[in-house]
């Protein structure tokens, strides 16, 4: 609904081109990620039916890429994220291009700022062993629960559990959950094992990311990528050189429904 997905991938260029100029003028790592890097591997640019742009960095760069968007934002652009906004239903970052749409009709209610935007996610480095590994998780999915509970008051299937956390004022959600996100940067280690908020949390390895100088073209121009794609990409995706089924290859609408995109015009014009 509304531009075409050539239009929509023009905005998110631009708005990487923005992220790319903070983290070169202030030396901070970041990577292509998940679909991203898919799509710089199999098609030297965006997947064709994908509508998003996937960034990855250390939960400790992505803070200091924070203060320095604070300091000189881009002009038109905007971050959005949990310890901003309450109703935010996810624990990573969105940079947001204002005056543009990306609105799921079906949660248009929520009050978010529905704009065209890509998503940077952190990851955190974890201990070895069981033990790291299963409270890092825990405090993931906990967050993920009290962050995504904002959803379920668009829904009309909703779990007890979720039943039971949305009585809780949405502050207090706020608030355990960015305990939870804190207590994942209180304990990183310096270990070869590392934590990715994105795909449902995965634990990858840390010189699959932060090894030697690796890069590849993404719709043509040239971007950092993790220092072994293959292993990075096959954790994430298994055989990633196999096309999903077709009824699968399609953007965000996959899992939102219907979506009013537009490039020209504010997302508050649909409301």
């Amino acid at each position: 609904m509304g531009n075409t997905l050539e239009e929509i991938h023009a905005v998110q260029l631009s708005l990487l081109e923005d992220c790319r100029h903070i983290c070169e003028a202030h030396g901070i790592p970041y990577y292509l990620a998940q679909g991203t890097l898919l799509g710089a591997v199999r098609h030297r640019g965006f997947i064709p039916w994908d509508d998003d742009i996937d960034l990855l960095f250390q939960a400790d760069d992505l803070d200091r890429f924070m203060a320095a968007f604070a300091q000189d934002p881009p002009p038109g652009v905007s971050l959005e994220h949990c310890g901003q906004n309450p109703w935010t239903p996810y624990p990573w970052v969105k940079l947001k291009r204002q005056g543009t749409a990306s609105m799921p009709l079906a949660y248009r209610e929520i009050p978010l700022d529905w704009e065209i935007g890509i998503d940077l996610f952190p990851y955190y480095r974890v201990g070895d062993g069981r033990l790291a590994h299963g409270l890092a998780r825990a405090r993931f999915l906990g967050a993920k629960r009290l962050l995504g509970v904002t959803l379920t008051f668009c829904e009309k299937k909703v779990k007890w559990l979720s039943r039971l956390i949305r009585r809780l004022p949405v502050a207090w959600r706020q608030r355990a959950a960015l305990w939870l996100l804190e207590g994942l940067k209180r304990h990183q280690a310096e270990g070869e094992d590392v934590f990715a908020l994105c795909r449902g949390g995965k634990f990858l390895k840390r010189s699959w990311i932060e090894g030697a100088r690796c890069s590849g073209i993404f719709e043509g121009r040239e971007y950092p990528l993790p220092a072994d794609p293959d292993a990075f990409l096959a954790a994430m995706f298994g055989d990633y050189w196999l096309l999903p089924p077709e009824d699968q290859r399609k953007g965000h609408d996959l899992k939102l429904g219907e979506i009013v995109w537009d490039t020209e015009k504010s997302y508050r014009d649909y409301l």
